[in-house]
C-alpha cells in the first residue's frame, strides 16, 4: 500500500478479518500482514481531518454526496436520513465505527439511528465531519455578520434573530459533539459562541440557553462564557424578570444582596475619589500660598518704605514672615 492508499486499505481490513481474530472464532484464513510502501497510517481514533487538516471530500455540497450516491452508511434522526460514507464518519466518530463492526444491527442494516437530538443538529455534525466546519441558518444573515464585526447596538434589529436563538443552536452542536466525542467540533463551537456573544444583547430566551449549556457534560469553558454574560446583565434577571436562569429563591436573594453590597461599594469608591480630588486641589492651593510670600518678598521692603504707616498689623506680620523666609533662602 502506497501513499494515501494506506489509509483507505487499512480501513478496509477491520480487526475481525485478521488471522488471529478468525482463528479465535474457529474460522480458517484471515489477513496475516499488511505491507506499506511509503504509505500513510493514522493513529487509532484519529481522522484524516485531524491529522492533516484537510477534508476527505472536496465539499459537503457535492450533488452526489447529498443524494447519497456511492454512500455505504446512513444516519437517521427524527425521520431525516443522512447518507454518509464510512471512510469519512467512522474514522472520526468511534461510536459509528463500533456500530459497523461485530453483530450490531447497524452493521446489517447500514443505518445508525440517533435519538435525543434535532435532525438539524445532526446535519451540522455531518457537515463538519465532511468539511471541518458547519453553517447554521443564521450564519447567512447580513445583520448577524455586521453585528459580530463590531457594529453592535443596544437594541437588536427586529429582522435579526435574537442572541439566544443563535446561541442555542451552537450549544446543541456542543452537546452532540460531547456525546459522540468529536473534540475538534467542540473547539469549533466555542469559537462560534465567542462570535455569537458579540451580538446585540437581549435577555429573551437567554435563560433557556443557560439551562442547555449547563446540561452539556464537560463544558466548563462554555459555561464560563455564559456565566460571564450573566454577570454583565444581572439586573435583567433579578427584578421580577419573566425568564430567569436562577431557579431557586435562595440564589436570587443572595445575588440581590451581593448586588446591593456591590452598589454600596461603588458609591464608597466614588466618594473616596471625590475626596482625594478635593484634597489634591487644597494641597495645590496651600503650596501656591506658601510660594507667594517668597515671590513678593523682594518688593515688600519698598512697600513698607513708601507707605509703612498705612499697613495693618496683620499685613506687617505677613511681610515680616516673608522677609525672614527670603533671608533664610538666601543663606541656604
Amino acid at each position: 500500500m502506497h501513499s494515501y492508499g494506506g489509509i483507505v486499505e487499512t480501513e478496509a481490513i477491520p480487526e475481525d478479518l485478521t488471522h488471529a481474530a478468525r482463528h479465535a472464532q474457529g474460522h480458517r484464513g484471515g489477513v496475516l500482514h499488511l505491507f506499506y510502501f511509503a504509505g500513510c497510517i493514522l493513529p487509532k481514533g484519529q481522522s484524516v481531518l485531524g491529522a492533516f487538516g484537510e477534508s476527505q471530500v472536496p465539499s459537503f455540497d457535492l450533488p452526489g454526496a447529498k443524494a447519497g450516491k456511492y454512500s455505504d452508511f446512513a444516519l437517521e434522526c427524527d425521520g431525516t436520513t443522512f447518507p454518509v460514507h464510512k471512510v469519512v464518519v467512522c474514522t472520526q466518530v468511534e461510536a459509528f465505527a463500533a456500530a459497523c463492526k461485530g453483530g450490531f444491527k447497524e452493521a446489517c442494516s447500514g443505518v445508525y439511528r440517533i435519538d435525543g437530538f434535532q435532525s438539524s443538529t445532526v446535519g451540522y455534525m455531518v457537515e463538519y465531519l465532511y468539511t471541518g466546519d458547519y453553517t447554521t441558518e443564521y450564519d447567512c444573515k447580513d445583520d448577524i455578520e455586521s453585528s459580530c464585526k463590531g457594529k453592535t447596538t443596544s437594541h437588536p434589529n427586529p429582522s435579526t434573530p435574537i442572541l439566544s436563538e443563535v446561541l442555542f443552536t451552537h450549544i446543541q452542536v456542543a452537546e452532540i459533539a460531547e456525546y459522540y466525542q468529536v473534540s475538534r467540533l467542540k473547539t469549533l463551537v466555542e469559537k462560534k459562541v465567542d462570535k455569537t456573544l458579540q451580538m446585540p444583547w437581549s435577555p429573551k430566551g437567554f435563560a433557556k440557553a443557560v439551562e442547555l449549556a449547563y446540561r452539556v457534560p464537560n463544558a466548563e469553558s462554555l459555561r464560563d462564557k455564559i456565566a460571564g454574560v450573566l454577570v454583565q446583565h444581572l439586573d435583567d434577571f433579578l427584578d421580577d424578570a419573566p425568564e430567569s436562569p436562577f431557579t431557586d429563591d435562595v440564589s436570587v436573594r443572595v445575588l440581590r444582596l451581593m448586588r446591593k453590597a456591590s452598589q454600596a461599594s461603588a458609591k464608597s469608591i466614588q466618594a473616596l475619589h471625590s475626596e482625594c480630588k478635593s484634597l489634591k486641589e487644597e494641597l495645590a492651593r496651600e503650596r501656591q500660598k506658601q510660594a507667594q510670600p517668597a515671590q513678593h518678598a523682594g518688593t515688600s521692603r519698598n512697600i513698607l518704605r513708601l507707605d509703612g504707616s498705612t499697613l495693618s498689623a496683620t499685613s506687617r506680620e505677613i511681610l515680616a514672615i516673608a522677609r525672614r523666609a527670603n533671608h533664610e533662602r538666601r543663606l541656604n
